[in-house]
């Protein structure tokens, strides 16, 4: 059985009036690797 080391529930992110996110649910499971990048370049554009 594998364990969460890190949950996240309703996530909600906006840049000026631009939501990029939206009620996200997101779990990292013991043992995974995940990664999460982004540019600025848009978030600069605004």
């Amino acid at each position: 059985m594998t364990k969460n080391i890190l949950k996240m529930s309703n996530i909600n992110k906006s840049f000026n009036k631009i939501n990029v996110l939206n009620k996200v649910d997101f779990e990292v499971e013991e043992g995974e690797v995940h990664a999460l990048w982004g540019g600025m370049e848009l978030v600069n554009q605004l």
